[in-house]
Order: C-alpha cells, then sequence, then structure tokens
C-alpha cells in the first residue's frame, strides 16, 4: 500500500512470496518481509471494511500442527517428499519446493539482520 486505496502488486508479500517464480525476490523487498514465508494477510488487517470482522470458529481455518512452531532453519531442511506431505491440500504447494526454500531463506537473512547478525 504506497498511498491510501492503492496497492503496487509487485511489492506485495503474497505476490512476492507466492506468485514471483523467479529465483530471487529482490532486496529492496525482501529486506522488510521479516519472518513472513507465505503470503501476508497485512492488507487484511488494515482494510477498513474488516473493522467488522469476528474471529472464526471453523477448525479448517487454523493452522495445522507443527507450522507456526517450525523453526526457520527445519524448515530449510525440507525436501520434496517432505514438503508434498507436510503441505498436501495446502495452498503452500502454489510456490512449489524452490520458491518456498527461496523464502525460508529470507526470512533467515531477516532474522539474522535483526539479531544483528
Amino acid at each position: 500500500i504506497y498511498q491510501p486505496y492503492a496497492v503496487d502488486a509487485r511489492r506485495c508479500i503474497s505476490y512476492q512470496t507466492i506468485e514471483n517464480k523467479t529465483e530471487g525476490i529482490p532486496d529492496d523487498l525482501a529486506a522488510d518481509f521479516g519472518s513472513w514465508i507465505f503470503g501476508c494477510d497485512i492488507c487484511q488487517d488494515v482494510c477498513p471494511w474488516n473493522k467488522f470482522k469476528r474471529a472464526t470458529t471453523e477448525p479448517r481455518f487454523a493452522p495445522r500442527d507443527g507450522i507456526v512452531d517450525t523453526h526457520l532453519e527445519r524448515w530449510a531442511e525440507l525436501d520434496l517428499g517432505a514438503f508434498a506431505e507436510r503441505f498436501r491440500r495446502s495452498p503452500v504447494k502454489r510456490a512449489k519446493l524452490g520458491g518456498f526454500l527461496r523464502n525460508v531463506e529470507v526470512a533467515i537473512r531477516n532474522a539474522a539482520r535483526s539479531e544483528g547478525g
């Protein structure tokens, strides 16, 4: 979001972590991605229409076990079989293993930067 009511989709974290099929994410963008590996939804958090939102009780929308508490270094070790099994029937497969690992490397670099390393 670069001004009210305007989004540059090329700078969108979701676009870069899901739809961008190139080997790299531009450094000027990647440095701001923090630990995001797939998708984002910040735009949903800041959208004025979502002031009426309510938490869902639908269990299918809850994160799968072992997803939010897995360390970045662990994600970096995934091979194709583990990736396919872990993300079976998940939109994460859209990034493919190569894109997912690229995103993990960005998150690892960002974590090291934020820790002063």
